[in-house]
């Protein structure tokens, strides 16, 4: 079996930040929105410099507009990114499945993160956001890329006990995990439902 990243898992890392992009365009032209009105209604209330006022509240509108713009094309290729993975989990999975494995990635990350200031700890939780959970038909996969740095790779073998009991309380289905096995550059937890 292959422990590669699959296509979803290596771009996730940029639809993220393609629909926080997104939400904070939106926002911002919101906000330039209101600032255009408000111009708007004090150029007609004073008749002081309206040309000024006029042509502020114009290039307010035309930033908006490219907000807005910006906001849908990062909303459009992050759905773009997307795509392939949900038309492969339709034809061949479910996409519960999908949503499922992302809310396990997640949970398993925020499982393994340790807190503190120290450069171990710093290089630790760099090889935890590598962590991904793929769960498709029958059986479940977790997957951790190890670092070249035994330190690190002896925290993660330690903490990787813990794991299978967390995992198997984050499922709903009952599943049958192995134990953690470190298989080329990966540590890998499989699981096959019952």
């Amino acid at each position: 079996m292959k422990y590669e990243r699959r296509y979803f898992f290596r771009v996730l890392k940029w639809v993220k930040p393609l629909f926080k992009w997104s939400v904070l365009n939106a926002t911002l032209a919101s906000l330039l929105y209101m600032a255009e009105r408000v111009l708007l209604n004090y150029a007609s209330d004073t008749r002081l410099l309206e040309t000024v006022v006029k042509n502020a509240a114009h290039c307010l509108s035309q930033m908006m507009k490219f907000e807005i713009v910006l906001a849908l094309m990062f909303l459009t290729f992050a759905v773009l990114i997307v795509l392939p993975e949900i038309i492969d989990r339709l034809r061949n999975d479910s996409l519960e499945h999908l949503l499922e494995a992302v809310r396990l990635t997640k949970c398993a990350r925020a499982f393994l993160t340790l807190s503190g200031e120290k450069e171990l700890i710093a290089r630790y939780n760099a090889a935890i956001s590598t962590v991904r959970v793929d769960l498709q038909k029958e059986w479940l996969t977790l997957v951790i890329d190890l670092p070249n740095d035994i330190e690190v790779q002896d925290l993660i073998l330690e903490k990787a006990g813990k794991l299978c009991s967390q995992m198997g309380s984050l499922v709903n289905d009952s599943y049958i995990f192995s134990a953690p096995a470190k298989k080329n550059t990966y540590l890998v937890l499989e699981a096959t439902r019952k």
